[in-house]
């Protein structure tokens, strides 16, 4: 059952269109996965989409560096 579950807030930490070069920048990203640390001691957030088999979308791979912070209870959390 979903009785107790908090439902979480969210932010946006960034406007992944705004940061894509290109005429086709809009996407639907629908894959996400959490990379390795960088020099900078974020660590790497990888986004991808696909183009749905239609020639005037394209598949795209966004990486992005990410700072994370430990909660009081030691949980990771991300912060842009």
């Amino acid at each position: 059952t979903l009785a107790g579950l908090k439902p979480l807030e969210k932010d946006l930490l960034v406007a992944v269109d705004d940061c894509v070069a290109g005429d086709n920048a809009g996407g639907i990203y629908e894959g996400m996965a959490l990379g390795p640390e960088l020099p900078s001691g974020r660590r790497t957030l990888m986004l991808v989409s696909d183009d749905n088999f239609d020639k005037a979308q394209i598949t795209r791979v966004v990486g992005l560096g990410v700072r994370m912070e430990h909660t009081a209870d030691g949980e990771a959390s991300g912060c842009g």
